[in-house]
């Protein structure tokens, strides 16, 4: 994966998404925006999903990603 070490972060989901397609469909949009991200070596990422995550497009996402990660800098 480029710019991310996949052993470095981690999805934690809630049990509100019981089936695993919809489960599956927001852990690839997530590794898909950490992607585009340069994420450092030393940092390790915990990425909590919440409830709604499931209804968000992938652009409304993406931006609240991004400002996480940007409040995190």
């Amino acid at each position: 994966m480029k710019g991310v070490n996949p052993e470095r972060f981690i999805i934690i989901r809630r049990k509100d998404f019981p089936l695993a397609v919809v489960r599956n469909k927001i852990k690839r949009r997530v590794k898909t925006i950490l992607r585009t991200q340069p994420v450092s070596e030393k940092d390790d990422l915990y990425i909590k999903v919440l409830k709604g995550a499931d209804e968000m497009t992938y652009s409304e996402l993406n931006t609240n990603i991004l400002r996480v990660l940007k409040v995190q800098k």
